[in-house]
């Protein structure tokens, strides 16, 4: 059985029994009538949803019912009291709606959503006083392991080290994975320091000053021991790093072209509109 035979059932019933527990008869097609207005069973279908009990699905339907009559109510009364014409309301609104929809169905047949890395760089290049960091960011390794874990004093001394060569990179990660709780060996994204607080439970009053001042980390609580090593930082005010501000150049490049892509729809039907003599102006 579909969902969408199924909700109509659903709503058939719970319908049926609010209103026979009310003791209401009316067309088969009605639920509700307020001030000559009528809800229909049809009006029903996607309130309530698939997988409900009866119960549930009637209480849902009498909610709806209930508002439906209480709006209409009010509608009733506010339309006997206001004398005011919505018309020109109402046709801009619908104006402005058919607009909007007929300039995305033209940026979705139109929009290039390909952006190159030389666009990008060339945008951040060009821009560089908009990518000014209102964070601290960071990159950074770390691995979390149980305090009892057989590797805890490898791991610590190799991360504590100027360089970590590969061998024992790949000693770390395999000790990550056999015993490590948590761990992130992402050395190339970016992070804000904030985040990275998720990570290692760093407490500290001053991220600047932390920053310039750690390196190696190593912190324990009652279970857990993290070890972290941070490799980067770039600190608030200062220039953001084009690979933190990828993502964000890219929406704004596409975003242009939209920009551009309406521009130009709207100066090509201006121009076909005026030979095809469908313009006139009067002084």
């Amino acid at each position: 059985m579909t969902s969408k035979v199924h909700n109509t059932i659903i709503v058939f019933a719970a319908a049926a029994l609010l209103f026979a527990a009310c003791g209401h008869r009316q067309d088969i097609d009605v639920v509700a009538e307020a001030c000559g207005h009528k809800l229909l069973r049809s009006d029903l279908e996607g309130v309530v949803v698939a997988g409900l009990s009866i119960e549930d699905s009637t209480t849902i339907a009498d909610n709806y019912i209930n508002q439906w009559i209480q709006q209409t109510v009010v509608m009733e009364q506010a339309q006997s009291e206001i004398n005011k014409s919505f018309e020109k309301e109402l046709e801009n609104y619908r104006t402005t709606l058919l607009t909007y929809e007929y300039e995305q169905l033209v940026i979705d047949r139109t929009l290039d959503t390909t952006v190159s890395n030389s666009e990008i760089s060339a945008y951040y290049n060009s821009h560089q006083d908009d990518f000014t960091l209102r964070t601290n960011i960071l990159k950074a390794i770390y691995v979390m392991f149980d305090k009892d874990a057989p590797t805890v004093k490898t791991v610590t001394k190799m991360m504590a080290a100027n360089t970590i060569s590969d061998k024992e990179m790949d000693y770390i990660q395999k000790a990550a994975m056999q015993y490590g709780r948590d761990y992130n060996f992402d050395a190339d994204t970016w992070i804000p320091f904030y985040k990275f607080q998720t990570m290692v439970p760093i407490t500290t009053y001053n991220e600047e000053l932390y920053l310039k001042n750690n390196r190696n980390i190593v912190i324990e609580d009652s279970t857990n021991v993290y070890i972290a090593k941070i490799l980067e930082y770039r600190l608030s005010e200062q220039l953001s790093p084009l690979s933190y501000e990828t993502e964000r150049i890219k929406n704004i490049i596409l975003n242009q072209r939209r920009i551009e892509i309406i521009k130009q729809m709207q100066r090509n039907l201006l121009i076909q509109a005026e030979q095809e003599g469908k313009i006139k102006k009067y002084k």
